[in-house]
């Protein structure tokens, strides 16, 4: 790489911020002016200010990614100052937020012994627009008195003139200084309103601003006051190396990013109002009451459970059974509703869609990686983790948008489809790469091998449509309002019956054709005179292995443990957890088979290493040829 931002880390890094502080941001605007009590305090209307100004930092992220990727690091200073024009724009924003904030906390700490204040909601609306509009005369001046000329790295302080570069010292220590001393001058005058007032009871929403203000300003010290002085004043000195102003240069965008991630945990962890509708709105239920006794939960869940049994007429059998027995996972929805448990969800989406997402532009993009089979199987190994990543996202978004109380049956159904279609197209693909692999190395299917390929790219989009008849399945039944939505709770008892049967199919089916595979592999190339069978059929093995062994730990084990706690009638938090880490580990695979993809397969990784670098890397024998060059694909 030619400089540090350039670095595959660097770039992972953007992304990863772009895509907790974006949707987190624009979550908090959505709350704040979805409630009227947040409206009311035009406090928050300057929160809002300040989200908006964290997203379109965020978004220069992503931006200088995307330049990165399609100019292939070839850059000029016009083309790096538009793709920095979010960070200037997003910067002036952010910044003009703090002062406006300070203000206002000086005005109500002034106030805040006074019952009425003067209201003036029109300045402080007004003020939100007039910002965005004012902040685009900076960023527009950043061309002016700009030659188009090329550079080695996109860093703005290599490419604005050094006029604008004295104009960005200046305000980032004119906004530094002039923010702490009003912030300085909030808590001087609060604590002085404190002593001297008479009322021994102060407004709760102007006793708590100091902790909201003292969150922010400390991000703002020590995310942009200190790594932004630190690097004007590197790049201000003609006698550091360049390295040295790029990694100053680095820290100081990192920490911007970083800001825009850290600020939202400010609101959360200290706006008792926004944290209090953001739990409203996610139906999570905040007041404090007496957990139960584990006798009384006890008795709770063993007479909702015969209830259930006694109200599906269907106790009977495995299916029935299975409709009884997952309403023990209904119980898990403690775990399900969990912040945590959706957060995860929501960044197993993001890992596993991105991924392996990218996986597959990879393979299809390159002509020499595509031409080999296999890697057709892994692509559709990919498209279904990315069905289940997408699953996870909707299980997660499932708690936002359906409150507590009454649940149609075919909405449920609905969310939960994009589980079941994953969890088909991944295990039939794992089948396929088995058969595929016995073919590779004992030729059991002795046809041409233009039609064979042929064969693997119409088996893609044949998975992808038999997938589907099983996934239409489960919407048989009638339409009715149901208690809970979880999907397992509420499919019809024949389809428990297929979905048991089904994963015995496949688990056996699966494992004993890998397990087949590695003892004839073993023992056919032991009995081999030619070592470059050994060589080069050898070669399959480490990408193989990693996938079924994701298989067994993430698919297998927790499903055998909770079918295991079933028949031996444990109707306990056992099975509950058993039951949760079913589908969680399942959503779970589909980023782990990221890393197995990228640390095994030779070719990919060096596919990888060549999008993201300038070189492009001499040609390589593939490492997932498991053939001879003789049943190579041929023109």
């Amino acid at each position: 790489m030619a400089n540090v931002d350039d670095h595959i880390a660097t770039m992972t890094i953007k992304m990863i911020i772009f895509l907790l502080a974006c949707p987190s941001n624009m979550f908090v605007i959505f709350i704040i002016l979805r409630s009227k009590a947040l409206r009311r305090e035009m406090f928050n209307i300057l929160i809002v200010l300040l989200a908006i100004g964290d997203i379109v930092l965020c978004t220069c992220g992503p931006a200088r990614v995307v330049a990165q990727m399609t100019l292939h690091f070839h850059y000029n200073n016009i083309v790096c100052l538009a793709v920095g024009t979010p960070l200037v724009y997003g910067d002036h924003v952010t910044q003009l937020a703090m002062s406006l904030i300070a203000v206002d906390r000086i005005y109500s700490v002034w106030n805040m012994t006074i019952p009425v204040v003067k209201r003036h909601d029109k300045l402080y609306i007004s003020a939100v627009p007039l910002t965005l509009l004012v902040c685009l005369v900076p960023t527009g001046m950043m061309f002016f008195a700009i030659e188009l000329t090329p550079t080695s790295t996109c860093q703005l302080g290599h490419s604005w003139s050094s006029a604008f570069s004295s104009y960005m010292f200046a305000s980032t220590v004119f906004f530094c200084f002039g923010n702490f001393v009003a912030v300085a001058a909030v808590f001087a005058v609060y604590f002085h309103r404190v002593k001297t007032t008479a009322f021994k009871c102060i407004p709760r929403p102007k006793n708590s601003v100091k902790h909201i203000l003292f969150g922010v300003a400390m991000v703002y010290l020590f995310c942009w006051c200190i790594p932004k002085i630190a690097m004007f004043m590197v790049l201000r000195s003609s006698e550091m190396p360049d390295i040295t102003a790029e990694i100053f240069q680095l820290v100081a965008l990192m920490g911007e990013l970083l800001s825009t991630v850290m600020n939202v945990v400010v609101y959360m962890y200290t706006h008792k109002e926004l944290r209090r509708e953001i739990f409203g709105f996610m139906g999570w239920n905040t007041t404090v009451v007496r957990p139960l006794t584990s006798f009384e939960m006890a008795s709770t869940f063993h007479e909702e459970w015969h209830a259930i049994i006694d109200a599906s007429g269907n106790a009977h059998g495995i299916g029935g059974r299975s409709l009884a027995m997952a309403q023990i996972i209904t119980m898990g929805l403690m775990l399900d509703e969990h912040p945590g448990v959706v957060a995860l969800r929501v960044v197993i989406f993001a890992v596993g869609a991105i991924g392996n997402g990218f996986i597959v532009f990879l393979i299809l993009r390159s002509t020499k990686i595509r031409s080999e089979k296999f890697n057709l199987l892994i692509v559709l190994l990919a498209i279904g983790d990315i069905i289940l990543a997408f699953g996870a996202a909707v299980r997660s978004l499932q708690f936002v948008f359906i409150r507590n109380g009454k649940y149609q049956q075919i909405t449920c159904l609905a969310l939960g489809s994009p589980m079941i279609l994953g969890d088909h197209v991944t295990q039939i693909a794992m089948l396929l790469i088995a058969i595929d692999r016995l073919d590779s190395v004992f030729r059991l299917i002795k046809i041409g091998t233009d039609a064979m390929y042929n064969c693997y790219i119409v088996a893609i989009p044949s998975v992808l449509l038999f997938s589907l008849i099983p996934t239409g399945l489960l919407f048989i039944g009638n339409d009715m309002s149901r208690e809970m939505c979880t999907i397992a709770a509420i499919w019809n008892a024949r389809f428990g019956n297929y979905m048991f049967a089904i994963m015995i199919v496949f688990n056996v089916s699966i494992l004993a054709l890998y397990l087949a595979i590695f003892i004839l592999f073993k023992r056919y190339t032991r009995r081999t005179i030619l070592t470059s069978l050994s060589s080069s059929r050898c070669n399959f093995q480490p990408i193989v292995y990693g996938v079924v062994t994701v298989y067994f730990l993430l698919w297998c084990i927790p499903k055998w443990i909770m079918f295991g706690l079933k028949i031996a009638q444990n109707f306990g938090p056992l099975l509950e957890l058993a039951s949760f880490m079913v589908g969680v580990f399942e959503q779970l695979s589909a980023c782990v088979n990221i890393l197995v993809y990228g640390y095994t397969h030779r070719d990919l990784r060096n596919s990888m290493k060549s999008f993201f670098s300038k070189k492009t890397p001499a040609a390589t024998h593939f490492q997932v040829n498991t053939v001879s060059s003789s049943v190579r694909r041929t023109h």
